[in-house]
């Protein structure tokens, strides 16, 4: 008898998860955590040496941890300096390495020490639905978000805050177009304000 085998071409994707402080109270040095997918199996060392990072000229170390299944690959790139100045650090990947064409690099704008500001706002639809928010600093730890934070014309949420990553679940799945709305009074680890209100 005959069987046939299916090779599936290798190529690679990275999800970013963002900057996260080593101390909630030293803002100044930075981590960024994101993940490397593989359409198929590749060997640890090899996915090693896909990413590169630097910072203005300096090479930043980039620490992994792999998942057993060889296609997930979470990274962490280290040592990022905040400064007193807006600065950038640029992200690469080349997937040569692991028999990938996919090439790309990502400038990530970091922003100057003593701005308070929301970087990103994403909706995640998994097992539970929320909308994450990450902003420049990490929370104010016991302030109470409600009120504060809210998905518009959804009562009843749920706000997680780790750091600088709030997570808001509704109760219920929602579906269509949803406003977040954040109030100015958001303050940060040094009691900083964000000083205006966005959605």
């Amino acid at each position: 008898f005959e069987f046939g085998f299916q090779v599936i071409p290798q190529s690679l994707d990275v999800l970013t998860d963002g900057f996260r402080t080593y101390e909630t109270g030293n803002l100044r040095n930075q981590r960024y955590l994101g993940t490397l997918n593989t359409a198929d199996v590749a060997d640890n060392e090899a996915v090693e040496k896909v990413l590169k990072a630097n910072q203005e000229g300096r090479n930043l170390r980039i620490s992994w941890t792999h998942e057993t299944d060889r296609k997930t690959h979470y990274f962490q790139v280290d040592s990022i300096q905040r400064k007193e100045t807006a600065s950038a650090f640029v992200l690469e990947w080349d997937g040569t390495s692991i028999g990938s064409e996919t090439k790309g690099n990502n400038k990530i704008d970091i922003p100057k020490l003593g701005d308070f500001v929301l970087l990103e706002a994403r909706a995640v639809q998994g097992d539970e639905q929320y909308a994450e928010l990450q902003f420049s600093d990490p929370l104010l730890e016991g302030q109470d978000l409600t009120g504060l934070m809210e998905i518009k014309d959804v009562p009843d949420c749920r706000i997680v805050t780790d750091q600088n990553v709030v997570k808001i679940y509704p109760p219920i799945r929602q579906t269509g177009s949803k406003e977040v709305v954040i109030r100015a009074g958001v303050r940060n680890i040094k009691g900083k304000a964000l000083g205006a209100d966005i959605n």
